[in-house]
């Protein structure tokens, strides 16, 4: 058995608890430094934004089909960067086409650090439709960059993984069902209608990265392993 396990987050945490392989302690990961320095794009061009691995557990397809319905509540489409590859991006272009969404989605692929720095510093909303995550790295650098989130809540919360930790209902960001597309074109319309609210929610997703910095977790690890080291040398 191993001497320690950590885990990214209190649900794997307690998970691996379960299966009583070992001693296990929660250190999530971090967020590098330069998405925390201070946004020059006050205006933020982009309305909406999502990060990762373009597979089905994300439910990217919800997001599109929340598109197609803002469009038909509003008479507008929000300009949506989906940035990530995958093996659902074939199928999530053609979703995007059969919904005549082509001229505001912008499948983007893999970006390198600065250039997606640069995607969520010029968008205005993160969203995360996906059902499981270990942890989303994605959504801690979101809020680094002063983001307000929008985040599934699959039935079975345990499921989401570490996700669900970054984001209090209403204080950062807002939470809905998992795969309910009214429900999340609610929170969508909401924050784009209302950049005083954005604004707001987007300050405090910074404030709550914070505790994701690199440099602070680096400090866990190095007090965790050296307390680890010091037991085995007594």
């Amino acid at each position: 058995r191993p001497d320690l396990i950590i885990a990214v987050s209190e649900t794997t945490e307690n998970m691996l608890k379960k299966l009583d392989l070992g001693s296990t302690v929660m250190i999530p990961n971090g967020v590098c430094n330069s998405f925390f320095k201070e946004n020059k794009n006050k205006n933020r061009n982009n309305d909406v934004v999502f990060v990762g691995r373009l597979s089905p557990e994300k439910r990217i397809g919800d997001l599109l089909k929340s598109l197609s319905y803002f469009r038909d509540l509003n008479k507008s489409i929000p300009s949506t960067q989906i940035i990530g590859n995958g093996p659902d991006m074939p199928n999530l272009v053609k979703q995007s086409k059969n919904l005549d969404l082509t001229r505001c989605v912008d499948f983007r692929g893999y970006l390198k650090e600065k250039e997606l720095e640069n995607t969520l510093k010029d968008s205005k909303v993160f969203v995360l439709p996906s059902i499981r995550e270990g942890f989303s790295i994605a959504t801690a650098e979101a809020m680094a960059c002063q983001l307000p989130i929008v985040m599934a809540v699959p039935t079975t919360p345990e499921e989401a993984g570490g996700g669900l930790s970054l984001v209090t209902n209403g204080i950062n960001g807002f939470n809905y069902p998992a795969g309910n597309i009214a429900e999340l074109t609610d929170r969508l319309t909401r924050l784009l209608n209302n950049e005083i609210m954005r604004v707001i929610l987007g300050k405090r997703s910074f404030q709550k990265a914070k505790n994701y910095n690199w440099d602070v977790i680096a400090k866990s690890y190095e007090k965790k392993l050296t307390e680890l080291v010091d037991n085995k040398i007594q």
